[in-house]
């Protein structure tokens, strides 16, 4: 069926398609890539305060970063980016760091989660990982 509205004349847009485009796309197993989730930790500069938050996969961190931004008054600096934790693994690091919370995804950047962003930054991120699976993270 063709696209009623145009009463079989053609449209603009449809001039350079050429053949079947009704025929669904055959993509590649190379083609097709699945996204590996990440949780970040972004620092507050000044206010001491993280965000800990998640994205669908790392290349897209920078770009949640250029939308937070404009609504911090201080700069952000990602301090920790954790790839294969998703939505639930962020939850349950809210909960772990209950004590720090500040307001939703914000949380003072002391106690437990200070310790394991120093841990990060002086052994490495997988010792962090370890840490946190080590706590059923």
């Amino acid at each position: 069926m063709g696209k009623w509205w145009l009463n079989g004349r053609s449209h603009g847009a449809d001039a350079a398609i050429e053949g079947d485009t009704k025929r669904a796309r055959v993509y590649s197993p190379c083609e097709v890539r699945q996204a590996e989730p990440v949780v970040y930790f972004a620092l507050a500069v000044g206010a001491n305060m993280v965000k800990i938050g998640t994205v669908v996969e790392e290349a897209r961190v920078a770009r949640r970063m250029d939308l937070l931004q404009p609504g911090c008054p201080y700069e952000l600096k990602v301090l920790l980016i954790l790839p294969g934790f998703g939505r639930r693994e962020e939850a349950k690091l809210h909960r772990l760091f209950a004590a720090q919370a500040f307001r939703g995804e914000w949380f003072r950047c002391d106690g437990a989660l200070k310790e394991l962003l120093q841990l990060a930054h002086v052994e490495g991120k997988e010792a962090a990982i370890s840490l946190l699976r080590s706590k059923n993270i």
